[in-house]
């Protein structure tokens, strides 16, 4: 066996010093310059947004009408969101959907590294989208948003 010539102290309970006055400095004026630019050029972002959006559904739904509309909001200025027609999916693909993540579900905890974070994560995701899938089968109707309305709430969420 080969031995070292320097034996390197352990690393364990060190730590790296840093200043939290500069460092709260720091985050304090990164996150009032975000806040700024964010406020100032909120319908730019809306609107660039919305047409990278538009863009893609327009790509693998060319059939389907996608247009910008926008409104003013009193603390945010003007917002842009997508307006789309809306078709809900049908029985069949609903219940295909259905079958398919719940066969991920069954094959992922059948593993042997269920317990992982990614198998725990595959699992989840799955079975909100399951979840999703048997609204449709059973619950279309009730459900409460058109992709306008979606898309509308969505950004609105995400500035505010």
């Amino acid at each position: 066996m080969k031995e070292k010539k320097v034996i390197d102290y352990t690393r364990t309970y060190r730590r790296i010093e840093a200043d939290k006055k500069k460092c709260i400095l720091y985050i304090v004026i990164l996150i009032l310059l975000g806040f700024l630019l964010m406020w100032t050029q909120i319908d730019d972002l809306t609107r660039m947004i919305c047409k990278i959006c538009a863009g893609v559904l327009k790509k693998y739904e060319p059939h389907m009408y996608v247009g910008i509309r926008s409104e003013t909001y009193p603390l945010f200025g003007k917002i842009s969101y997508l307006s789309a027609e809306t078709v809900y999916p049908g029985i069949q693909i609903s219940l295909i959907n259905a079958g398919i993540s719940l066969g991920v579900i069954i094959l992922l905890a059948g593993l042997p590294w269920k317990g992982r974070p990614l198998a725990i994560y595959l699992i989840l995701c799955s079975a909100i989208h399951l979840i999703n899938s048997l609204w449709f089968v059973f619950g279309e109707k009730y459900f409460p948003y058109t992709l306008t309305v979606y898309s509308k709430l969505y950004m609105l969420q995400e500035i505010s």
